[in-house]
Parts: C-alpha cells; structure tokens; sequence
C-alpha cells in the first residue's frame, strides 16, 4: 500500500501544480484581452471626440491655404481664386498690409475673410454704420485708398455671392471690374473715347463723399434691378431724371452753400450725399457721379469721365453707349434710349458739331417738341413738371410717353394754353427712399 501511495502521490501532486498553473494563466490572458479591449473602447471615444476637431481644424486651414472648388464656387475665397477677372483684385488684396486696432498684421485676404460674413450689402443706414464703424473704420491700412477699395470689393463680392445676378464678374474683363471697385478708374477705356488735344483722359472723384459714404447707396440701387443690365441701366436713367433737377433761377447751386448770398468763385458742390438728396440741385457732374455710382453698387461697370470740355460723362461698357450729366439733369420726360447716345453722338458734340442738348433736341422736333421741354422743377419740398415754351393740346402718341416716364407727376394742359400743370410729388431723403418710408 505504502509503495502504491508512494508512486501515486507524485503524480497527483504534478497534477495539481499544472492544474494550477494552467488557471493562472488563463486568468492572465483573461485579463490581457479585458485591458486590450478596454484601451481600445477608449481609443475608439478618443477618435470619436477628434473626429469633429479634425473637421473644423480642416475647414479653419481651407481659408489659409486656400482650397478652392471652381466647378462649384460657393466661398468668397473660391471666387477670388476661381474668376479670372478678379486676378488683380486678389493679387491686390494680398499686397495689403491691415493692421487691427490690436496691432495684430493679416494680409488684405485675411482681413476681408474675417469680416465679410458680417456684411449684409441690402441692409439699412444703420447696420451698414454698424460694419463700417466696427470692421473697417477701426483698422489701419498703408494708404487711404486701400480702406476704400476694400470696402467696395466687400460689396462687389457680396453681390456676386448672394444676388444671384443675371450678370456675373466671370463675364467682365479686368478692366470693367477695375471700373466697379476703383473710384477713379479710366486706364484702359481711354480708347473709349473720342481723341483730341484737350483730351488728357483725367478722371477725378466727385468729392469726399462718393468714398466715405457711398455705402448708403447700396440699398437703394438693388432696387432699380431688372432681367438684364440694358433694362437695369435704363432703369435708373427714368428714376434718377425725375427726381434730380438742373440748378436754375429759383434754385441754383448757392443752396449747398452755408450763406446762400455768398459769392463764389468755385462751383457749390453738397457736402454730403445726403445734402444731394436733400436738395435735388444738380448739374452734369452730379448726375454722372450719382449714375455711376448707383450701376456699380449692382456690379455694372461705368466709367466716370469728369472733365469733357468741362463736363461728367458716363461711359457703360455693357452695351456700348454713353450720358451726358446734362441730359439726366435738363430731360426728364425724355425715353433712356433717346439719353443713351453713341459714340457718333459724342463725337458731334466733342468737336463742337451741336450743341450738347440738340442732341437730344433734335430727337423731338414739333410737334413732339413737348417731349423735350418739360422741366423738373422745386416748389417748397416737392417736386413738379411745368414749361411755357410749348403751347397746344397734348398729343396722344406724346401724351403716352409722358406718363410711362413721369405718371406719379399726372402732366395735363388746358385746351389753347400753354401753361403744363403737374402733380406735387413730394421729395424725399436718401435715408427714407432706402427704409422705404
């Protein structure tokens, strides 16, 4: 018995330790892949949570390196990068030098990413005061002129992003989108036109208004858009006719001066657009300046030409045609088309062929002389029609002109007299044609 034991317990005892170590090490790996499972449950929350960080980290880098998708430009860096027209615009911008109130440096890129989210070009007065005073007066450029452009190629892009226009930047060429964002713009349309000795093609502003203000505009020219830029132009020409008069007898341009009896030696020009508005006392460079201004805050290009044998022209590269600031000041119920004169037209009166308004004139012999007659003149704070240079009954066919140009003014004539009654249409400020009050 004793000697059965003695070979049988060994073996039992062999067999407990393997039993045993057999458990240990199945506890072990146990525990192995529980911890291994463990890290990576936690890897996968860790990536979890990256995930959205990796997306914004990728959209922040799209701005500073720049990726753009042409076949579907939907960012304003896209549009910089994607339109050919823009090139020196873009290479513009990036040749700027801003610096934040701060002192923080960006590029002219950079600074107008940052802040054209914020822009809105159909709001009002106020909100566009808001972004002005907050996100560009505040900033310092390398020169003056940077401050203003940038503003204006806010808008440009805005209203190329956002409009949805019938008309597009990817049309124009560099120099029409020159003539929206620069003020004085002409290089490059001097062959536009007509030559002459006296002609040095020098183009000037208006006054410290037409770039410290010219925001205010913006709002009131979306509302003149139609189908296509010949209709949009034609547009503003009827609008801008009837409710901006040639300064005459009654009113002259003495009215934007502080003292009225004040003699001057230089031309009384308004101080402020909304001095303009105010008054409705133009002449031709007034109505050049406004006129062109009015196209550009809708992303059409006009040339601003401000000394033509001393007066303001327009030339609209779009259709080929050209105003005279005299003519939207003196021919309130003459037709866009008839103000709309080509290059023949000007060329008569650059080499002193005709006068500047027989141009016109010469359109509307008798007996539809009543046509080119009517005046736009001040009584109080309103505007009315009158003439004394035309005597008769009204014609039908002239009747009909008259009231698609100037129905709001009711134009109508006692039988045998001479005297044009009109309705008093009321004037109103920029800030109320804007609000829509």
């Amino acid at each position: 018995m004793k000697k059965i034991l003695i070979i049988i317990l060994p073996g039992i005892t062999l067999i407990c330790i393997l039993i045993f170590l057999l458990s240990v090490f199945n506890l072990n790996t146990t525990s192995l892949k529980t911890k291994k499972t463990t890290q990576e449950n936690s890897q996968k929350k860790i990536d979890k949570k990256s995930e959205p960080v990796k997306e914004i980290l990728v959209k922040k880098q799209t701005k500073v390196i720049e990726i753009t998708d042409c076949k579907n430009p939907k960012e304003y860096i896209d549009l910089l990068n994607c339109i050919d027209s823009l090139t020196e615009v873009s290479l513009s911008l990036k040749s700027m030098t801003v610096i934040s109130p701060k002192g923080q440096t960006q590029t002219g890129v950079e600074y107008l990413l940052n802040i054209i989210n914020h822009y809105n070009g159909a709001s009002g007065f106020k909100q566009k005061e808001y972004f002005f005073n907050d996100y560009i007066e505040p900033y310092i450029f390398n020169y003056v002129d940077d401050k203003k452009y940038i503003a204006r190629v806010i808008h440009m892009l805005w209203y190329e992003k956002n409009k949805n226009p019938q008309w597009s930047l990817r049309d124009y060429s560099k120099q029409e989108v020159a003539s929206i964002v620069w003020v004085n713009f002409l290089h490059g349309h001097e062959a536009n036109f007509p030559k002459r000795e006296q002609n040095n093609f020098t183009d000037s502003s208006y006054n410290e208004w037409d770039t410290d203000s010219l925001y205010k505009l913006y709002p009131l020219a979306l509302q003149f858009i139609k189908p296509d830029q010949e209709q949009t132009i034609k547009n503003v020409l009827r609008w801008q006719k009837k409710n901006f008069f040639h300064a005459y007898y009654e009113y002259t341009w003495n009215v934007y001066l502080d003292d009225p009896e004040q003699k001057w030696d230089t031309l009384p020009k308004p101080e402020t657009i909304e001095d303009l508005f105010n008054e409705r006392v133009t002449g031709c460079h007034e109505n050049t300046f406004l006129f062109v201004n009015l196209l550009r805050s809708i992303n059409i290009p006009a040339i601003y030409y401000a000394d033509y044998w001393g007066h303001g022209i327009v030339y609209l590269p779009s259709i080929d045609k050209y105003v005279h600031g005299d003519h939207i000041a003196d021919f309130v119920a003459v037709t866009p088309d008839s103000i709309l004169i080509d290059r023949e037209e000007l060329h008569k009166i650059d080499y002193k062929e005709t006068y500047y308004s027989s141009i016109i004139q010469d359109k509307f012999l008798p007996p539809n002389h009543l046509i080119s007659n009517l005046e736009l003149h001040r009584k109080g704070d309103s505007l009315h029609l009158e003439t004394n240079s035309v005597c008769g009954e009204i014609e039908e066919k002239n009747a009909n002109i008259i009231n698609k140009e100037v129905p709001e003014f009711n134009v109508t004539r006692e039988p045998n007299s001479c005297l044009t009654k009109s309705n008093l249409v009321p004037i109103k400020s920029l800030e109320q044609l804007v609000e829509g009050k």
